[in-house]
């Protein structure tokens, strides 16, 4: 007989709940649950905090993905998962567009690293104290990051 623990829902009285990480952090904007997920919108200032906080005290083990998002503001989604209780948090971060920085999460996990350096790849996001941070997909002499929307120009007249 296989264990099938692992298809289990999520276990309820276990899981961080919204009120308490947005009192807990003041770099948290909102935070709520959406469809078994913890929803967080974090300034780029208390993500690491925030991201450590929930690995060591509410067990988001896993990094399982980092990226880059310009739709319709710029922002870093980072996305938590805890193995123990399969259970997601997601974090968005909203980024300055003239100089979108976070701080880098390769010392809380190792994985990080390349998912910063393909963000600033194509997003342009710098993330501070990265042990590395140079393109990873395109070439060194390559101008701008292709996934970074220009601001689109207004039609004349249009306010």
């Amino acid at each position: 007989m296989s264990d099938k623990r692992w298809l289990a829902p999520p276990q309820a009285a276990h899981r961080p709940q919204a009120q308490a990480i947005a009192a807990r952090f003041p770099a948290v904007e909102s935070a709520e649950r959406q469809d078994n997920e913890l929803l967080v919108r974090c300034r780029p200032q208390g993500l690491y905090d925030l991201c450590a906080a929930l690995r060591d005290e509410d067990g988001f083990d896993y990094l399982a993905d980092l990226a880059g998002a310009d739709c319709p503001e710029l922002r870093l989604v980072v996305r938590l998962f805890s193995t123990e209780r399969r259970d997601y948090v997601r974090i968005s971060v909203p980024l300055d567009r003239s100089a979108p920085v976070a701080p880098s999460l390769t010392p809380l996990w190792p994985a990080a690293n390349w998912q910063e350096r393909e963000a600033y790849d194509l997003f342009g996001i710098r993330f501070e104290g990265h042990p590395d941070l140079r393109r990873i997909l395109l070439p060194d002499d390559w101008q701008g990051h292709p996934l970074l929307r220009e601001p689109q120009a207004q039609p004349e007249g249009a306010q």
